[in-house]
């Protein structure tokens, strides 16, 4: 770590005392039951990841005046380079192999777990001269109902992150999924869609030790450039300022706007892409998970040589500065209530990753789930 990059021990201790407060119940919010999470909690959880891993489906965009290009779009771990400073990770591209990795974290309740998802990239590269920033993540978050008898749970809803707006999907097909409806409540303007109908996939030539080839896995669709995640291809592009004239509604992971693309399979082993079949312009590879823990243990690793510019961004100089952020940084914008009294702002940030619970509770109408203050985690380190 470099001499520059200090520990912000203040803010630390402030974290541990806010934690010890809520579980008292001095201050409001939901209560967290900790758990010393062992060796075979930490395998459980990496196996649940896994087995509910989506397929990725990378869109990406050729050369741009003979700069960037293809390799701008992969998706790998922050410290590729072999250090953890984030102010030179768009700078190192093409000196470094870009293993495969997708970070994952789980959160749990006594009836649901929330596994979230996050894919990596050195730059956000989507209008070079306009906007743009050095390192860029985005993601999943997927809600897996514990059922008894069914070892892995049954799928329930999914929620993806793009460019600061959350979108919202379930199976429409099978329960309890199709059991989910869109929020309602006692407000004006606030409203959360059902965006879409998830699709699924086979992995066969990717299992984890063969543990999980016999059934499907999620789709998810990613937008060259900027880098946003979605449930259905239809749903990427469609922000005029994001690469509109590659909007294709039948995008499906058969095909690739432009046909160009990458598509990245669970794996236990972290591949670069290389091509897929005869197809000179499709490539594939296997990403290995990795415990968004290693980025979340460094959030006050801030300054100069650092990851972090503040405890909810990444440090960066090219483009805007310091302008990408991780899960704990994320908020979706249209998070509001208003009542008949005035404004009532329910969107937290970071929910995404540290009160996944809350976050479905706003954005979905799901039969028997608990009102806000009845929230109670059996399994949360991040709040």
């Amino acid at each position: 770590m470099s001499t520059d990059c200090q520990r912000h021990w203040k803010k630390i201790l402030g974290v541990i005392i806010i934690a010890v407060l809520s579980i008292a119940g001095i201050i409001g919010g939901p209560m967290v039951i900790r758990v010393v999470q062992d060796q075979a909690l930490e395998q459980n959880h990496r196996e649940l990841a896994y087995y509910w891993a989506p397929v990725w489906y990378q869109d990406t965009y050729p050369e741009i005046n003979g700069e960037f290009g293809l390799i701008f779009d992969y998706i790998t771990n922050f410290d590729y380079d072999g250090d953890w400073v984030g102010n030179n990770n768009a700078d190192n591209i093409e000196s470094y192999p870009l293993p495969a990795y997708i970070y994952y974290s789980v959160v749990e309740t006594a009836t649901q777990w929330f596994i979230g998802y996050y894919d990596y990239h050195p730059l956000d590269w989507n209008l070079p001269s306009i906007h743009w920033h050095e390192n860029d993540m985005e993601g999943v978050l997927v809600v897996i109902n514990k059922t008894a008898g069914v070892q892995w749970g049954e799928f329930l809803c999914m929620v993806t992150e793009a460019h600061t707006a959350f979108w919202q999907y379930i199976d429409e097909q099978k329960a309890p999924s199709n059991s989910v409806e869109e929020w309602s409540g006692p407000n004006i303007f606030y409203s959360e869609d059902i965006d879409g109908d998830v699709e699924w996939t086979s992995i066969d030539p990717y299992p984890l030790a063969n543990l999980f080839n016999a059934h499907e896995h999620l789709k998810v669709f990613v937008e060259s450039r900027g880098h946003g995640v979605f449930g259905e291809g239809k749903d990427a592009y469609t922000y005029p300022i994001f690469d509109a004239e590659r909007f294709d509604e039948n995008w499906n992971g058969e095909n690739f706007p432009l046909d160009m693309g990458i598509v990245y399979y669970p794996s236990n082993v972290a591949e670069e892409p290389r091509q897929q079949g005869a197809h000179p312009n499709i490539y594939e590879a296997g990403y290995a998970l990795i415990n968004i823990d290693v980025l979340w243990d460094r959030r006050f690793d801030i300054g100069e040589g650092c990851p972090f510019s503040s405890d909810d961004a990444f440090s960066g100089d090219d483009g805007k500065p310091n302008a990408a952020n991780p899960p704990w940084g994320w908020d979706d914008a249209d998070d509001f209530l208003l009542f008949t009294c005035g404004l009532l702002i329910v969107s937290i940030k970071g929910e995404i990753l540290c009160d996944p619970a809350h976050l479905i509770a706003i954005h979905f109408d799901v039969p028997g789930w608990p009102e806000i203050a009845d929230i109670v985690y059996t399994y949360n380190p991040y709040l």
